[in-house]
């Protein structure tokens, strides 16, 4: 009789759960999103999903609700034992990997747009691929479609936590808390996250340029300078190639801090990577004025 209660007590909670997703599924179909997340807190709370929460928050347009949810979610998710992705999903992965990382004479969007357009379908056929998962989700929320990237991303983090793209993107959803912001004790706090993550990342994946630029965009005037000199020492010594168009942007913040001289070794070294380029004309001028 135990037995016989105990099945129905599960198969009772099964229902309600189905139920309740159901109920969740019909409101946002319908457009009620307040709805949906009254619905959701209804539900049992070993049954709630906060990146499901940070999804109906985004599609209710509370994006700093959504963010904030997303990022706890990440913070308290259960992560199962990491296993090698397959050959397969591995070179289809470096394949995507390299539009991302390295969009010379793409922008984010277009990167975006190509990886969706050459790996979406890829990633339909293979959901398991949750290494790719990370660079479809990515490119969801380089078109703003942060209800699509919250569940891709998610699963991924699930799998393979110790990408450095997470330690990115939760520096990007600090930057978009930050810019939200208007208390400056606040803003200060999301930047004192921004930078940790950027960190983390960079030691993860040092090849990623666009962590450099993040870096020096929030760092504090105190810490500016060293900011400014370690990214381009690293960059330099480390032959990181920067995108044609950010050259300026480097050298600009370099003669900010009155690092002349490494700013100089900047531009020797673009030129390495690109013979000519009126970009790196302009910042040599640009230089030239400033000594």
């Amino acid at each position: 009789m135990r037995i016989l209660f105990l099945y129905f007590v599960l198969t009772c909670s099964t229902a309600a759960l189905f139920a309740n997703e159901a109920a969740i599924d019909q409101a946002v179909s319908s457009g009620d999103y307040k709805n949906a997340i009254n619905i959701f807190f209804n539900q049992p709370t070993d049954k709630q999903s906060l990146a499901q929460l940070a999804e109906l928050y985004y599609l209710d347009q509370d994006e700093k609700k959504a963010y904030e949810t997303f990022l706890k979610a990440i913070d308290i998710s259960i992560i199962s034992e990491e296993s090698p992705p397959s050959a397969n999903e591995q070179a289809i992965y470096n394949e995507a990997f390299k539009i991302y990382i390295d969009p010379q004479n793409l922008s984010y969007q277009e990167a975006a747009q190509q990886i969706l357009e050459n790996y979406g379908t890829v990633y339909k056929q293979h959901p398991d691929y949750d290494m790719l998962g990370y660079l479809i989700a990515l490119s969801f929320a380089n078109f703003g479609a942060y209800q699509k990237f919250f569940p891709v991303f998610y699963k991924s983090y699930q799998h393979y936590s110790n990408n450095f793209l997470v330690d990115k993107t939760k520096a990007i959803l600090n930057i978009k808390l930050y810019e939200q912001a208007s208390i400056p004790e606040a803003k200060e706090q999301y930047r004192l996250k921004i930078q940790q993550h950027i960190n983390d990342a960079i030691k993860k994946y040092p090849h990623d340029t666009n962590l450099y630029k993040m870096a020096i965009v929030f760092s504090s005037p105190v810490d500016k300078q060293s900011i400014v000199n370690q990214s381009l020492e690293k960059i330099i010594q480390d032959n990181i190639q920067v995108p044609r168009h950010e050259i300026i942007f480097y050298v600009g913040n370099a003669v900010e801090v009155k690092s002349n001289s490494l700013a100089q070794q900047f531009i020797d070294k673009a030129k390495i990577w690109y013979p000519y380029s009126r970009a790196i004309n302009a910042a040599q001028c640009y230089l030239d004025q400033k000594k």
